[in-house]
């Protein structure tokens, strides 16, 4: 079963080489298991080094960037691949459209932004709302460390309801990511594709790179996103 996973992680040109190994190990592993990538449409950082991995050995990516990120590195990095552009004066439509087009979730080391897409996706599978597939951490180096025992806390202190291994599944190796995500991703409770509604124009412009882009513009939970195909002649 193909899946679309769905990764979380840092785009920091610091990144440490550990957690850009860890990224690379993924990326080729979802490839080569023909599994869809799914992230936020980085070129540097855990996300470059995941996008590289996957395209090495011809995986399929999908990344998710705000317009206001889409420079060349970035429109290079997905040449050939898909690349849904979204608007909006913050990340909330972004963060709808990694979700709606994502069977389950991989997080890896990252900063705010990281901690805020895994936060809001670990809070709905908690609760039992809106489309939040199996989550899994990523906790390379003992990056997470911190963030397992601030949770495993709350369920002590009764702020949770829930036991956090009921909503967020915890590895060290890459590998055991994926397998756990093939385990936890049932038939049934695969996330239906969104379609495009309308089409419209992206207003930014792509003229300088030798590529063809078609945009569409889709509903997603509400908002509008707006999916551009980045492939060559």
């Amino acid at each position: 079963m193909s899946l679309r996973v769905c990764v979380y992680g840092s785009s920091s040109k610091k990144t440490p080489a550990a957690y850009l190994e860890a990224a690379s190990v993924l990326g080729t592993e979802l490839a080569s298991r023909g599994h869809t990538c799914i992230n936020g449409g980085g070129a540097h950082g855990v996300m470059g080094a995941l996008n590289r991995a996957c395209k090495a050995v011809g995986g399929r990516v999908v990344g998710v960037c705000h317009e206001m990120f889409v420079d060349g590195d970035i429109t290079e990095m997905f040449r050939g691949f898909e690349l849904v552009v979204t608007r909006g004066g913050d990340l909330t439509e972004r963060k709808a459209a990694l979700v709606a087009h994502s069977d389950c979730f991989i997080a890896l080391p990252g900063g705010p932004g990281t901690w805020d897409e895994l936060w809001e996706v670990a809070c709905a599978r908690q609760l039992g709302i809106a489309r939040s597939g199996p989550i899994c951490l990523l906790n390379t180096d003992g990056y997470y460390d911190g963030f397992v025992q601030q949770i495993e806390r709350a369920y002590v202190d009764q702020i949770l309801h829930k036991p956090p291994r009921e909503f967020i599944h915890v590895v060290e190796d890459p590998i055991d990511a994926v397998d756990w995500c093939e385990a936890h991703v049932k038939d049934g409770t695969r996330m239906p594709s969104p379609v495009p509604q309308r089409a419209s124009t992206l207003g930014l412009s792509f003229s300088h790179f030798p590529a063809l882009f078609w945009i569409a513009l889709g509903a997603l939970g509400g908002s509008l996103a707006t999916l551009a195909s980045v492939r060559r002649r």
